[in-house]
């Protein structure tokens, strides 16, 4: 699929067709690693571009009457009253064609719920433009003191309930829950985030991506990236520093690139 669609790529062998760390957001290189997603890319095509032609852009809006029985909510926190408010909201999108804003349901609601559940995303872009960036879902810390009952608390693949008692040292359960965040994040598919010196890294991983995108060979990749490296038999050294470029790269073009948004 990738060959034959224009996806918008840059020379994958010129460095300075790419963003610079340094003046890239961390959503914008969220953003350039979710696009050259296959996965993503083909979702667009199949369930959100028919759409387009009707829906621009969806956002939140609250809603007036407090006895709607919309199920999209939006939950904000009264530091006073210490609970959380539950507000009603609707995802409406602006229709071209009548010049105004439509609520979105049925199948388009399903859509957005689905890139978001998917994709980590609430508001998907074309995968074949750069910007603006898709938005992403931001993760937060709630913390909501007891007592209280959370048996309906709905905790995602992706989270983890940590329960701190305030009598107790708080030092020490700090220490104990870093430590099994950390060994349950090595140990399932989601990634932690890079180290802010491994940015640097990230122009690199998008031009290894788009050289296998453009179907280059190993060896081709190779004399770009490491012409200085001896690629020749036994070794392959050349091929060998490739790979590892790869792993990173499509590691974080797969469910990586959530890890570089800012919460």
């Amino acid at each position: 699929m990738s060959r034959k669609e224009n996806w918008g790529l840059p020379d994958w062998r010129n460095a300075n067709a790419y963003p610079h760390p340094a003046k890239t957001s961390r959503n914008a290189w969220a953003w350039e690693f979710l696009r050259r997603n296959p996965i993503y890319r083909k979702w667009w095509i199949d369930r959100y571009e028919p759409l387009t032609k009707l829906i621009v852009r969806p956002r939140l809006v609250p809603e007036t009457n407090r006895k709607s029985n919309h199920k999209n909510f939006i939950i904000r926190l009264d530091q006073k009253k210490q609970k959380l408010l539950t507000i009603p909201a609707k995802i409406v999108g602006y229709n071209p064609s009548v010049r105004a804003f439509k609520e979105i349901k049925g199948d388009e609601l399903k859509v957005y719920n689905e890139v978001k559940k998917r994709f980590g995303v609430t508001i998907p872009e074309d995968p074949r433009k750069n910007f603006p960036p898709a938005s992403f879902e931001k993760s937060f810390i709630y913390c909501i003191p007891g007592p209280r009952s959370i048996s309906d608390w709905e905790i995602e693949a992706h989270q983890m309930l940590v329960i701190f008692d305030l009598t107790g040292s708080i030092q020490s359960q700090t220490r104990k829950a870093r430590e099994i965040l950390k060994d349950y994040a090595r140990k399932s598919k989601f990634l932690r985030s890079p180290h802010r010196h491994q940015l640097k890294h990230l122009p690199i991983y998008l031009r290894v991506l788009d050289a296998i995108d453009f179907g280059t060979s190993r060896e081709e990749r190779a004399a770009v990236f490491f012409p200085k490296k001896d690629n020749s038999k036994p070794t392959y050294k050349g091929n060998e520093a490739v790979r590892d470029l790869e792993r990173a790269a499509i590691a974080l073009r797969e469910e990586g690139y959530r890890s570089l948004v800012i919460y």
